[in-house]
């Protein structure tokens, strides 16, 4: 009895299948190689940006360099950083990048007619005090109570709140600040408190469907500026909130981890590059304030010893003139031995008058030092001439 011979080849849908997974897994792998590949570039720029940071001390070129370089290494078109001192509610200093580019939304950057290229702005308030120091500028701003977070069930963390936030009142004395207004806009002071205040990385992925949802106040300001998404990075020293920076972008994005892990990075090389600068114009300034005291010195030195010269030379040369004999009269042993005494002692204050000045010479390391015969006897009969009237008071 003839059989039909069997049919092992497996069906066209699983073929199919089979050719779609494979197709899938061959994306898969190569998305994640382009992640990777693009993740170490941006850490290779951010290590390469902190060692521009850390060897940058002027504060205003600092500040431009930290703006300048964020925008390109996260991918945004809008960088604003924020720094606060201790009892102010305002930004003492603040920093500005724009990748000026077609559309964009924002008036000021449609005024300037500017196509292409990008705009940075750096301003700075130092309310007077001529030392931007740590201790006076870079302190915490107080952090409110923390509420347990509610669970979230997509596993993602939730998207700006800013009317939710309820900071407590600033103590501050109210100063006119010399940053311009225009830069000193509503929405990078909110969104920068909300990153200081939570002490983390607040985000929102699509600023439009959270107005569209719930409405907000800075997410409606933001869409008018042209902004789609905003990420607000908190910056901290020792442990205390110095300031903030923001990256906002025209398009929705998804943050991943990779990006907040960049951004805690770059937070970090951000922070130790104003101390270093802030330390830096700390130590430059106390020099300078060093520099004065020593002028001041030399000065009250060229003073005093000119002042005192003038009185020894004078009594000085009328001794002379004295012992000379070119006054009337003879002088007895006993008055020529005082007179000779008071020159003797006017000369030597002349000399240590002359070893003030000496000091200058010390100090820029010119002093020479001569060896000199020492006549004993002389010397001597000085120190009996100096000690003899005080043996004498005493009996």
């Amino acid at each position: 009895m003839a059989h039909a011979p069997l049919d092992l080849s497996p069906p066209d849908d699983e073929l199919r299948r089979l050719t779609r997974s494979l197709n899938l897994l061959s994306e898969s792998l190569t998305t994640r190689e382009n992640e990777s590949h693009e993740i170490t570039k941006q850490m290779s720029d951010l290590l390469t940006m902190g060692d521009i940071l850390l060897s940058t001390l002027n504060l205003e070129h600092l500040l431009g360099e930290i703006v300048s370089r964020l925008g390109p290494i996260m991918y945004a078109r809008g960088v604003v950083l924020h720094l606060y001192g201790r009892e102010t509610y305002s930004p003492w200093a603040v920093a500005q990048w724009t990748d000026i580019r077609e559309p964009f939304a924002d008036p000021a950057i449609s005024k300037s007619g500017i196509k292409g290229g990008s705009n940075i702005e750096v301003h700075i308030d130092p309310e007077g005090d001529a030392t931007l120091a740590v201790t006076t500028k870079m302190s915490a701003i107080t952090v409110p109570t923390r509420r347990p977070i509610s669970s979230n069930t997509s596993g993602k963390r939730r998207a700006l709140r800013a009317p939710r936030l309820t900071p407590s009142p600033p103590i501050y004395t109210p100063h006119r600040s010399r940053i311009p207004q225009p830069a000193l806009r509503e929405l990078d002071g909110t969104l920068a408190r909300m990153a200081m205040q939570k002490h983390k990385i607040v985000y929102a992925e699509d600023v439009a469907a959270i107005y569209h949802e719930r409405g907000e106040v800075w997410a409606q300001s933001a869409l008018e500026t042209g902004y789609h998404s905003v990420i607000a990075v908190p910056m901290l020293l020792q442990d205390q909130v110095i300031g903030a920076f923001i990256l906002y972008d025209d398009q929705a994005r998804t943050v991943t981890q990779s990006d907040t892990f960049l951004l805690t990075t770059a937070a970090i090389q951000v922070a130790m590059a104003i101390q270093n600068a802030l330390l830096f114009a700390e130590v430059k300034d106390k020099n300078a304030a060093l520099e004065r005291v020593n002028h001041l010195k030399s000065q009250f030195l060229a003073t005093v010893t000119h002042e005192l010269r003038t009185p020894l030379h004078s009594i000085i040369s009328y001794g002379a003139l004295i012992l000379e004999g070119f006054l009337d009269g003879e002088l007895t042993q006993e008055q020529e031995e005082h007179i000779q005494f008071m020159v003797n002692r006017a000369e030597d204050l002349s000399g240590l008058v002359d070893e003030m000045l000496d000091l200058s010479k010390i100090e820029a390391d010119r002093l020479e030092v001569k060896t000199e015969p020492l006549h004993l006897e002389k010397s001597l009969q000085d120190v009996i001439s100096q000690l003899k009237p005080m043996a004498q008071n005493k009996g």
